[in-house]
């Protein structure tokens, strides 16, 4: 009847939230908002939830929206009890490295030193998003990027290295990659793999000088 129907446009409304909030993610991996539009109506009919998934996870994005912790981990507790289904793993871990972020952005007071030591926290999170069949392709080369820069924070620089070169063979180019993965082969005794790494920048300047004075 019609309350059903209402009941299915009100679930419908508040998983196309969940998601767009999700996909709008924190921090170094927020999207844009014509990338979010897009991948919100991709995903939201795509994804199944169960209610008992979606209702804590739901109350755990907005309270993580509101900035109040505490009841966004209650919450997300529920939720990753809750959740069975690969998307609702991937939706739950998306909301823990949010909530993660947010929690160590508090307890470093904006201390990016702080923020770097404690930057392990977000593993497990990070972990489930890059093994998850649910992460969409370029996003998977994003996280391999954030992981290596958790592992060279860390100082563990030959997985900062493999993580880097992971994410450059899955599409990733910017230019700090580049200098993060010579970087960390120099931390971790590669000085040939550096030195190699580093002639491969000096032979991509020209081009970008090119481009940039065009």
């Amino acid at each position: 009847g019609p309350d059903e129907e209402s009941f299915d446009a009100m679930t419908k409304q508040a998983k196309t939230a969940l998601i767009a909030a999700l996909m709008m993610g924190t921090g170094a991996l927020a999207l844009s908002q014509p990338a979010l539009a897009k991948k919100e109506e991709q995903a939201a009919p795509a994804m199944k939830l169960s209610p008992a998934f979606q209702k804590p996870a739901f109350e755990a994005q907005q309270k993580l929206q509101a900035n109040d912790l505490p009841a966004a981990e209650t919450a997300l507790a529920q939720a990753e009890a809750a959740a069975k289904s690969d998307d609702e793993v991937y939706i739950a871990a998306r909301l823990r490295l949010g909530l993660e972020q947010s929690k160590l952005k508090a307890s470093s007071g904006g201390d990016a030193a702080k923020f770097a030591a404690g930057s392990s926290a977000l593993l497990p999170a990070i972990n489930k998003l890059i093994d998850s069949p649910k992460t969409p392709k370029e996003d998977v080369a994003r996280f391999l990027e954030f992981r290596g820069n958790v592992y060279y924070d860390s100082k563990k620089y030959a997985e900062a290295s493999a993580d880097y070169e992971r994410a450059r063979a899955a599409g990733a180019s910017d230019d700090d990659l580049s200098l993060q993965l010579m970087k960390s082969k120099g931390e971790a005794g590669d000085v040939n793999g550096a030195a190699a790494e580093l002639q491969r920048q000096i032979a991509a300047q020209p081009a970008g000088k090119k481009r940039s004075e065009e």
